[in-house]
């Protein structure tokens, strides 16, 4: 189906829109690819807007409350803000928890890297 012009979905890590490569660019420009496909082979979960990627988005439980927090590729405007926090507010029901949403940066640990000691005989 076509996705309404300002509708806001919350997907899951390695959801199949974003690892099928063949149409993976219908969904996510290619500027932000980088973004969402990151070390290892790791899809992030992200946020469309109007059926593309704008956002990658993390969670997790503080209390009693589900914290999600939204990393955009832009400039969010007021009325997105309220549309993506709507959208949380859905993943939130899903987890029987009550949502607050953060603008931040997710994902920004370096990537870890290892190393190997030589092995001695």
């Amino acid at each position: 189906t076509r996705p309404r012009p300002r509708a806001v979905t919350f997907v899951g890590g390695f959801d199949p829109l974003l690892v099928a490569r063949g149409i993976r660019r219908q969904f996510l420009p290619d500027q932000f690819l980088h973004r969402v496909s990151r070390t290892a082979g790791w899809i992030s979960p992200s946020v469309l807007v109007g059926g593309v990627v704008a956002a990658v988005w993390d969670s997790r439980v503080a209390g009693s409350k589900l914290v999600i927090t939204v990393d955009p590729f832009e400039p969010v405007p007021p009325a997105l803000r309220s549309a993506i926090a709507g959208a949380a507010e859905r993943v939130g029901d899903t987890q029987g928890l009550p949502v607050e949403v953060e603008f931040g940066r997710v994902f920004t640990a370096p990537p870890r890297r290892l190393r190997i000691e030589p092995q001695h005989a």
